[in-house]
């Protein structure tokens, strides 16, 4: 940039854009009986509050129709297909994606589908899901086995490291849920699955 202080008219402009962004987000939250009439949060609101993470829209759908796996590695790697910003333009591998992970990706995708349309059509980003990604993951997740999770990634071995992180990051919101029991549990154990050398040693 020119290092010049905006203007006073981009600021209003600026402003003016980030209130209709938060009336839009508002309109749709009320459409969802996230908020209530008079814009304060409703139960569901309140905890679908506590997700700051990528989408929480998309997270808070799956939750609430139970379609998150429980089974951890399956969970790290459905977080891992939503929330994966890098995607490889190299060939897959000739092997198949387990019958396992397809099942229940394909089953979150089901449950979170419709949630993804509403935002689409009113405008909002919407995510993606990746298969390589939460392949990888499953596959790190389940054999240990850190070059093959990289060779099934596509991309380079900090790009697989960093991933895990994202996707510990993630589940880390998913386990502080306090009235979710179950996906807590497996949030876990979960991070304790991808988060091991060469990524990082569990704390």
């Amino acid at each position: 940039g020119s290092g010049r202080p905006p203007t006073a008219a981009a600021l209003a402009k600026a402003a003016g854009e980030l209130y209709g962004s938060f009336i839009d987000h508002l309109d749709f939250l009320r459409q969802e009986d996230l908020v209530d009439g008079e814009n304060r949060l409703t139960a569901d609101g309140q905890w679908a509050t506590e997700l700051r993470l990528d989408h929480p829209l998309v997270f808070y759908a799956g939750i609430r129709a139970e379609a998150w796996p429980l089974a951890a590695a399956s969970l790290a790697a459905c977080v891992g297909a939503l929330v994966a910003d890098k995607e490889s333009n190299q060939p897959p591998p000739r092997r198949k994606p387990p019958r396992t992970l397809i099942d229940a990706l394909t089953r979150l995708v089901l449950a979170v589908g419709p949630m993804i349309s509403r935002l689409e059509e009113a405008g909002f980003a919407v995510p993606d899901f990746n298969l390589r990604p939460a392949w990888a993951l499953w596959s790190w997740a389940t054999k240990g086995d850190f070059e093959e999770a990289v060779e099934i990634l596509g991309l380079g071995a900090g790009d697989m490291a960093m991933l895990s992180l994202r996707v510990a990051d993630h589940l880390r919101q998913l386990a502080g849920l306090k009235n979710h029991q179950k996906i807590r549990s497996a949030s876990y154990e979960a991070i304790s699955l991808i988060l091991k050398e060469p990524v990082s040693s569990p704390l």
